[in-house]
């Protein structure tokens, strides 16, 4: 496959990487996409986010009282079981390491659901963050210890991926403290639509 063979092209290339499920099939050559794609998860070329099967709504099956932060309906009665979030992440990581041979250290947050609470326990699993897709403000979010990252995707339109780096990857960077390539000024190619981040913005 095309991604594979890019990552062993571009050694130098880095990513994080989100399979959709049934990606790979049983042909020769989805068996050799796994094996490139393996060997740079090894190397730490790539990162590829564990995904929980059923993609259940963590928040509400470690509370279901946390339902109560985005709606006034009239809950049901209280279901409290976070071990089962510890069991279906532990089940995840174990079919994880024998596809991609390594373990992970980033969990995608089905449908984006993130509180905080349900998370900390999944830290101290070996899990360094947590992805929660691209609904919401772009940035690196603190929650009892658990970073939580909201992305930005990248534009179709050629325009649009023009100022892209601008408008959404640099504040989000800087936000949390990474450095800017020096290329990239006030006044030259940031675009003077966009404030100048101060540190600590949006996390």
């Amino acid at each position: 496959m095309e991604i594979a063979d890019f990552f062993t092209a571009h050694p130098q290339a880095r990513a994080g990487v989100l399979f959709p499920e049934r990606f790979f099939g049983d042909d020769e050559a989805s068996r050799r996409a796994k094996d490139l794609l393996a060997q740079a998860a090894a190397r730490g070329q790539i990162e590829v986010l564990l995904q929980l099967p059923s993609r259940p709504v963590l928040a509400l099956i470690h509370d279901s009282d946390l339902a109560g932060l985005s709606t006034t309906t009239v809950l049901p009665p209280r279901y409290h079981w976070p071990g089962d979030i510890a069991d279906q992440t532990a089940q995840a990581k174990s079919l994880y390491r024998r596809r991609w041979r390594v373990n992970p250290a980033v969990l995608e947050v089905p449908w984006g659901a993130a509180v905080g609470p349900e998370l900390e326990p999944l830290s101290r699993m070996g899990l360094k963050w947590f992805y929660a897709g691209t609904k919401g403000r772009p940035g690196f979010y603190d929650a009892r210890g658990a970073t939580i990252v909201v992305g930005t995707p990248f534009p179709a339109k050629a325009a649009a991926r023009r100022t892209w780096p601008g408008t959404c990857l640099f504040p989000t960077s800087i936000s949390r403290g990474f450095g800017l390539p020096s290329k990239w000024k006030r006044g030259r190619n940031w675009p003077r639509s966009t404030p100048w981040p101060r540190r600590g913005d949006g996390g």
